[in-house]
C-alpha cells in the first residue's frame, strides 16, 4: 500500500493545464505498481496567481475523478480541503510553516506558494461553494454503496 499526496502542480508552482492532468495523474499512479494506493491529500487550487482559477479547480477535480473511478488500485482518495482560509488565518498558516523562510524565494514564488495552501477549498471562506464543490459532491455520492 502507499500513501500519496498528488496536486498537478508545476515546480514553480504555477497548474499544469488541465488537459495535462490525466496523463500526469496516470504516470505518477503508475510509479507505484500495481498495489492499492490512497490519495491522503487530492488538491486542485483555485488561485489566480498560479494560473488556477475555480473554472480550472473544478475541470481539475473533474478530470481527477474520471481518473479515479477508472483506476482500480486508487482505494481512497481525500480532497484537501473543504475550505479556504480567510486572510488572518492565511498569514497565520504561512507564519507557522514558513516564518521567514519564503523571504529567499522570488516574490512571485513565495506569492504561488502561500496562495496555494490558502486557495485549495472547494468552499469560499465567507461559506459560498465554488464550482468544484458540486464536482466533489457527486464523486463522494457515487463512491458510496
Amino acid at each position: 500500500m502507499v500513501l500519496v499526496n498528488y496536486g498537478p502542480i508545476r515546480l514553480d508552482f504555477l497548474v499544469r493545464d488541465v488537459e495535462d492532468i490525466r496523463q500526469d495523474f496516470r504516470e505518477v499512479i503508475s510509479a507505484y505498481g500495481t498495489g492499492p494506493v490512497l490519495i491522503q491529500e487530492l488538491t486542485c487550487p483555485s488561485a489566480p496567481s498560479m494560473g488556477a482559477s475555480a473554472e480550472w479547480q473544478h475541470a481539475c477535480f473533474d478530470a481527477l475523478f474520471d481518473e479515479i473511478k477508472a483506476t482500480p488500485e486508487v482505494r481512497f482518495a481525500s480532497v484537501f480541503t473543504f475550505q479556504d482560509f480567510d486572510a488572518a488565518t492565511c498569514d497565520a498558516v504561512r507564519e507557522a510553516l514558513f516564518g521567514d523562510e519564503l523571504n529567499g524565494l522570488p516574490t512571485e514564488m513565495a506569492q504561488r506558494l502561500t496562495d496555494y495552501l490558502c486557495m485549495l477549498g472547494v468552499v469560499a471562506p465567507d461559506g459560498s461553494p465554488k464550482p468544484a464543490w458540486a464536482a466533489s459532491a457527486e464523486a463522494a455520492a457515487e463512491s458510496v454503496p
